[in-house]
């Protein structure tokens, strides 16, 4: 069993692409890729997520961003490793 680190995924949002370009086609190939990284780690290994794991609330230019369709378990349910969330500032309403 191995521990690992890593934070800021800011699953579901596309603005995080072009904001921090990333270099991911759309959303849907950067939540891929990620999670795919992530297993390949093994099953047993922990995988501690510092914040940021998904997008909620409001964007850089204090705009209401809708991510009611988000769902955390949606994400955590495709990881094959132990992770454990702890919860960074675009975290907000997920426990």
């Amino acid at each position: 069993m191995k521990t690992y680190f890593t934070s800021d995924f800011h699953l579901g949002s596309s603005n995080v692409i072009n904001h921090c370009k990333r270099p991911f086609q759309n959303v849907g190939h950067m939540n891929d890729t990620l999670i795919r990284r992530v297993n390949k780690l093994d099953r047993h290994d922990v995988l501690f997520h510092v914040g940021d794991f998904i997008l909620v609330g409001y964007d850089r230019h204090d705009i209401k961003e809708d991510f009611s369709d988000i769902k955390v378990y949606d994400y955590l349910d495709q990881i094959k490793p132990h992770i454990i969330l702890l919860n960074g500032n675009h975290d907000t309403g997920h426990n």
